[in-house]
C-alpha cells in the first residue's frame, strides 16, 4: 500500500470526526366499468394466496410490489374477487401514495404542467442557443407537441463519434416527480456549462436527448381532472366520450418488443390500467420515441418513473437475463452507490412482469442499455421533496453520460456513512469511508469535507492525489465514537468525492446527511 493510500486511510478514519394462462373470467371475475367513489387503495398479502400473476391477469392497478404484498387501486368489485379466491386485504389510505397537499394546486404548484414544460424549454433554447435546441418530435392523441431538447456543443447537427444518451419522462400520467427529474438535468446541464469544466466536457462530447413529458395528454388530465390517471387519452371504443374506466392505452406497455407476449405483463382488455393498445406502437407517444430511437443510435436511456426507489434493467418481459446481464448490473452498482437504490429485474423479484415497455423495446431492438429509475415513495411526492429526489438521482443519471464513450469502462468508487442520522450534544458519532478501484491502477484526487451553517465547509482532505492499485478495496474501516461538539442545531452533510486529478472530473461521489438537534 502506497503512503499516499496509508495518509488518507488515517486521514478518513480519524479527521473526519473532527466536528398469468389463467384469465379472469376462470376465476368467475370480469372487470367492468364503475365509478371514482368506488375506487380506493388497498395493501393485498400475498402468504398463502393465489399467485400475484392472478392479480395482473386481471388488469387490477397495482400501485407497489413487494414479494409480501401488493398495494392495489381497486374497486369494491375487484376487491370482492380478489377476497373469493383468496387474498387477505386491508385498506389504506391515498395520502400514501399523493401527497394531500398537492391537490388543489393552482397550475400544479411547483410541479410542471404541460404548458409550463413547453415555456421552459423553449426559453433554455433562446438563453443557450449555443448548447441547446428544442424538436418537436411528435404530437399525442389529443394534439400537443411531445417535445424534446437536446443538449451539446452542436444541437442542430449529428457528431459522429459522439455518443447519445436519451433522458425520458411520464410515461405514466399520475407521476408527476418523473417530469421534474429531466428537468432538473436540463437546467443543470446548461447552467453549469460555464463554470464547471466536467460539465463542459459532457455537454461537448456527447448529444443528450431528453423528453420530460413522454405523455402529455394523461399528465394534464390527472393534474386538472384526476390525480390517479395513469395512461394517455386515447378513446378506445371511438364513441366521441371520454370514459375513465374504459379508455386509455398504457403507454409503457404499447412498444414493440415482445408486445403482446402474455396477459401477464399487460392486458388486452381495454378497461385495464395496463391496456397495452390495439397493436404494438398504435400510440402517438410511442411513435414519437420509436421514430427519435431509430434516428439516434442511444448508447444509454433512462425512462423515469415513480415510485419504488429502484433501477430497473431488462427483462421485464420474462423471468430471464439479457446477454449484457454483467455490464447491466455492474453499471447499475456503480449507480446504486450514488443514490442508494435497490436494482435488478422481473427475474430478481423486485418487480413484477411487464411486456411492450420501454426499456425492453430500447434493448432488445437497438441494444440501447436503457434503465428504468423508479423515483421517491410516491407518485406525487409533497413539493418540499423534489429537490431532495434531484439531488439523490443527480450524480446517478450523470454517470451514464460520463461513461456513454465506453460503458465497459469502471471507476473507482467512494462511499462515506454514518451510523444514524440523528444526533444532539454529547451524542457519539461514528464515520466510515469505503474506497474501491475494481479496475487498473490510477492516479485519482480525493476530497472530503463537512457542510456547515452558513455554506462554510469544513475540509477533511482537499486535493490529495492517491494511488489506487488495481483491486484495491479499503471496506469495512475499524468504527470510533466520537463525543459530538456543542453545534448549531440544522442538517449537515459528510461529503467525499474522487475526481480524474487532470481534469477534475468528478469520477464519484458520496454523500451522508446527518442531523443535529439541540434537544
Amino acid at each position: 500500500m502506497s503512503v499516499t493510500v496509508r495518509l488518507l486511510r488515517t486521514l478518513a478514519i480519524t479527521c473526519l470526526v473532527c466536528l398469468t394462462s389463467i384469465t379472469p373470467s376462470s376465476f368467475g371475475y370480469t372487470p367492468s366499468l364503475a365509478s371514482d367513489d368506488d375506487y380506493a387503495l388497498f395493501k393485498v398479502h400475498l402468504e398463502g394466496a393465489a399467485s400475484y400473476r392472478e392479480i395482473l391477469r386481471a388488469g387490477i392497478d397495482i400501485i407497489e410490489f413487494n414479494p409480501a404484498n401488493l398495494k392495489v387501486f381497486a374497486s369494491t368489485e375487484e376487491i370482492f374477487w380478489l377476497n373469493s379466491i383468496g387474498f387477505r386485504i386491508e385498506r389504506t389510505d391515498l395520502s400514501e401514495v399523493i401527497d394531500p397537499s398537492v391537490f388543489g394546486l393552482a397550475g400544479a404548484g411547483l410541479y410542471h404542467t404541460y404548458e409550463e414544460v413547453e415555456l421552459e424549454l423553449h426559453q433554455v433554447e433562446s438563453n443557450h442557443n449555443d448548447i441547446a435546441k428544442v424538436y418537436d418530435i411528435g404530437d399525442s392523441i389529443e394534439g400537443r407537441e411531445i417535445w424534446a431538447i437536446k443538449i451539446s456543443d452542436n444541437p442542430t447537427q449529428e457528431e459522429a463519434g459522439e455518443p447519445d444518451v436519451l433522458y425520458m419522462g411520464a410515461h405514466h400520467a399520475r407521476e408527476w416527480i418523473s417530469v421534474e427529474i429531466p428537468m432538473y438535468l436540463v437546467n443543470f446541464l446548461v447552467d453549469n456549462y460555464d463554470n464547471d469544466p466536467r460539465i463542459k466536457r459532457l455537454v461537448d462530447e456527447r448529444e443528450t436527448w431528453i423528453v420530460p413529458m413522454v405523455n402529455p395528454d394523461g399528465v394534464e388530465y390527472s393534474q386538472r381532472e384526476y390525480q390517479m390517471w395513469r395512461k394517455n387519452k386515447r378513446d378506445n371504443n371511438n364513441n366521441g366520450i371520454f370514459e375513465r374506466y374504459y379508455d386509455g392505452v398504457d403507454n409503457n406497455r404499447n412498444y414493440g418488443y415482445m408486445w403482446g407476449y402474455d396477459d401477464v405483463g399487460s392486458s388486452p382488455n381495454p378497461g385495464a390500467e395496463t391496456y397495452r393498445g390495439g397493436h404494438a406502437f398504435s400510440e402517438p407517444e410511442n411513435q414519437a420515441i420509436r421514430d427519435l430511437a431509430l434516428h439516434n443510435e442511444f448508447v444509454f436511456a433512462i425512462s423515469y418513473h415513480s415510485f419504488g426507489q429502484l433501477m430497473l434493467i431488462p427483462w421485464g418481459y420474462v423471468d430471464g437475463d439479457t446477454p449484457d446481464h454483467k455490464l447491466y448490473t455492474d453499471i447499475a452498482a456503480e449507480m446504486a452507490g450514488l443514490n442508494q437504490y435497490l436494482y435488478g429485474n422481473a427475474k430478481d423479484g423486485i418487480i413484477y412482469n411487464t411486456n411492450g415497455g420501454a426499456i425492453d423495446w430500447l434493448y432488445g431492438e437497438s441494444g440501447t442499455l436503457a434503465y428504468t429509475f423508479e423515483l421517491g415513495t410516491m407518485f406525487i411526492p409533497p413539493e418540499d421533496q423534489i429537490d431532495a429526489i434531484w439531488l439523490r438521482n443527480r450524480a446517478a443519471s450523470l454517470y451514464l453520460l460520463q461513461i456513454a464513450d465506453d460503458p465497459r469502462q469502471i471507476y473507482p468508487s467512494i462511499n462515506i456513512y454514518t451510523d444514524k442520522t440523528d444526533y444532539s450534544e454529547g451524542d457519539t458519532m461514528e464515520v466510515g469511508l469505503d474506497l474501491t478501484n475494481p479496475h487498473d491502477e490510477t492516479d485519482v484526487g480525493v476530497y472530503i469535507w463537512t457542510d456547515l451553517p452558513g455554506g462554510d465547509k469544513h475540509w477533511v482532505v482537499r486535493s490529495s492525489t492517491v494511488t489506487l492499485h488495481t483491486a484495491f478495496n479499503y471496506s469495512n474501516p475499524e468504527w470510533k465514537s466520537y463525543t459530538l461538539p456543542p453545534l448549531a442545531p440544522g442538517d449537515y452533510c459528510w461529503h467525499a468525492v474522487v475526481v480524474d486529478p487532470s481534469t477534475e472530473y468528478v469520477l464519484d461521489e458520496s454523500v451522508a446527511p446527518w442531523v443535529f438537534t439541540d434537544s
